[in-house]
């Protein structure tokens, strides 16, 4: 007879090419089946990832052992193993078949995988390069074959766009309105590649314009190149340049490597004029995850050194960052996004305060101007809840932190600031008016109203 309280039990499975299985342990209050019958479940899970979709696991047997312990023997079955023979995208999705087995995890002529095939076309679908139409069904043939049936639909994923701003000088108060422009191109010949132009006049003596581009899965490949240029003009007196290339290899379809370049220059003609140049080598490191519930999770962390010559001087430099973003599905109306981001250079000299990583605007600190702020060492989030109310119809409240600290030759200074606000977006068609208000707060005090800024932006998708 078994008693109640049973310490310890072993679970001993005995199937052909499942030896990890064999002798497994467990260290339990008391006897319960329940754990005995998950673990079967387990090990099943774990066969259809191997090619057996059909096999299963059966507790058929217990003996009652000495020194308070039982052996529970397993029978496995694993009937027909199969490999994924054709991959059909169905819905005129437009892919690269290579970028889409690549993307997905399963290429044809690969050991059927049941959890890669869920996971296949929301893979795909977080990428941004489809909409995911249906779920994807498996068809099985006697012979030990798999064909797979992707339901896609190539997304819209081109882009342009232009947004209003209205500000406040702090210096005389008076009232201007800055610009921004945008140009995101995507997917256009089926291999997730993208390409974004991007301006943004922030403030009346300053403007910002951004080129990036990658090519995922580059001629058929695991190679996956990308590059960045920025220019940036502050104030009238300092002028910035940006160029920055990766060169990508993917290790699983979640996770990729990446060897960067980066090279900078600072022209400035305030206080006698400076000319720095900069330039980091460096390693990143990228995972993107997407489960079936929608919820998207984003890591990415980077590496680098090198060198800064400014002022016929030269000294050593370095930079780590990291970064952490969510999309949540809390409910069918409700939709949580956030980010947490941190960054910190190293000076072997203090650098030029337009040398400093800016901080500001939407991305960083919501409320404030872009780059009003610079940092050698920041750390932010940000925090936004979305409603969904109706169909094309959204509210959004949200809320921005932010420690920075900037040891520059100009300042030494470090703050809390943070940011907060709320905005409506209306989708009608391919057309999205995005309309909304942010006010900062810094020194522990918030900017009086009248600072708050105003913006509007207008998408049209196509």
């Amino acid at each position: 007879m078994l008693k109640n309280r049973i310490l310890l039990f072993w679970v001993f499975f005995f199937a052909a090419g499942l030896p990890s299985a064999h002798g497994q342990r467990f260290t339990v209050r008391r006897f319960d089946t329940s754990a005995i019958h998950r673990e079967c479940r387990r090990m099943v899970s774990r066969l259809a990832g191997r090619g057996y979709p059909f096999a299963s696991v059966v507790a058929d047997s217990a003996v009652v052992s000495g020194r308070r312990r039982v052996d529970v023997y397993c029978s496995t079955i694993l009937s027909q193993k199969y490999h994924v023979e054709n991959i059909y995208m169905l819905g005129g999705a437009g892919l690269s078949p290579y970028y889409v087995h690549s993307a997905a995890g399963i290429s044809p002529g690969a050991v059927y995988d049941e959890r890669r095939i869920s996971m296949a076309a929301r893979r795909i679908e977080s990428g941004g390069a489809a909409d995911v139409l249906r779920d994807a069904e498996v068809e099985f043939h006697p012979d030990g074959v798999a064909d797979d049936y992707l339901y896609l639909q190539k997304r819209r994923s081109n882009a342009v766009g232009a947004g209003v701003a209205l500000n406040r000088d702090n210096l005389d108060g008076s009232y201007f309105l800055t610009g921004n422009a945008l140009a995101d191109l995507r997917n256009n010949f089926g291999h997730g590649e993208s390409f974004c132009f991007a301006w943004n006049g922030y403030d009346r003596r300053s403007q910002m314009l951004d080129l990036k581009s990658r090519w995922p899965y580059a001629f058929d490949t695991p190679v996956s190149p990308d590059f960045c240029v920025n220019v940036t003009k502050t104030d009238s007196t300092c002028l910035t340049f940006r160029l920055s290339a990766g060169l990508g290899w993917t290790l699983t379809p979640d996770v990729e490597v990446r060897a960067v370049a980066d090279v900078r220059r600072l022209v400035s003609t305030a206080d006698g004029g400076s000319d720095a140049r900069t330039s980091l080598y460096g390693i990143a490191f990228g995972c993107r995850k997407s489960t079936q519930n929608h919820t998207i999770v984003n890591i990415t962390a980077s590496a680098s050194g090198g060198a800064r010559r400014c002022g016929g001087q030269s000294g050593s430099t370095a930079e780590i960052s990291s970064a952490l973003a969510v999309e949540i599905p809390v409910c069918v109306w409700v939709r949580y996004e956030g980010s947490l981001t941190a960054k910190k250079t190293y000076f072997g000299q203090p650098p030029d305060i337009h040398e400093c990583s800016p901080i500001g605007g939407a991305g960083s600190l919501r409320g404030f101007i872009a780059n009003e702020f610079r940092a050698t060492g920041v750390v932010s989030a940000c925090n936004t809840v979305r409603l969904l109310l109706s169909d094309g119809f959204s509210v959004q409240v949200f809320y921005d932190q932010a420690y920075y600290r900037c040891n520059a030759a100009q300042v030494d200074i470090d703050d809390a600031p943070c940011g907060f606000g709320a905005g409506i977006g209306v989708k009608t068609g391919s057309i999205i008016l995005d309309i909304g208000w942010a006010i900062g707060c810094e020194r522990g005090k918030m900017r009086p109203l009248k600072d708050a800024k105003t913006l509007i932006v207008t998408r049209l998708a196509f």
